[in-house]
């Protein structure tokens, strides 16, 4: 098998992947579809015992490759939006409390105590979502179930969040 090498940098590291000829890569997608059917992705036409590199209903140009299946992303990115939305509906109140003391819309003797109904819950959404951002490559490793009761868990916290404010400002 023919190859030119080509250099790549992952992760810091100079690695070398040998890259297939365009010769390859057409019999590489021939014997593929040899025996499988699959759909061309532009027009939806069976590719099974394709003979080229083009469909022939289309001529939309075809290749084989192989790509990363990355299910674990919607969990993470929902886990992602309850602790962000979380952090941002509590700084957003300290905003505004700020705002409202500066003023004089505010008494300073009654500011202090909302400082830290507000200000409490916006650390622990921040130490979370922090966690959340660093152990993206942990989060990738769990169970299709582990990942979904993580974004339950961040998604808890909104709702204990909302809680704890109305009862507090009762």
């Amino acid at each position: 098998m023919a190859t030119d090498a080509t250099s790549m940098v992952t992760a810091g590291a100079a690695q070398r992947f040998p890259q297939p000829v365009e010769a390859d890569r057409a019999t590489a997608l021939q014997a593929y579809l040899a025996d499988h059917d699959h759909a061309c992705p532009l027009c939806g036409y069976n590719l099974r015992g394709l003979r080229g590199m083009r469909c022939p209903e289309c001529d939309f140009a075809l290749q084989l490759q192989l790509a990363i299946v990355e299910r674990w992303r919607a969990a993470w990115i929902a886990g992602l939006v309850g602790l962000a939305m979380t952090l941002g509906a509590n700084l957003l109140g300290l905003t505004a409390l700020l705002g409202a003391v500066l003023l004089g819309l505010r008494s300073s003797s009654d500011w202090a105590v909302e400082v830290l109904i507000l200000g409490g819950p916006a650390a622990v959404a921040g130490t979370c979502l922090a966690l959340h951002l660093k152990w993206a490559t942990t989060f990738v490793t769990l169970s299709t179930v582990k990942r979904w009761l993580v974004v339950a868990a961040c998604w808890s916290l909104p709702m204990v969040n909302f809680l704890w404010i109305m009862m507090l400002l009762r």
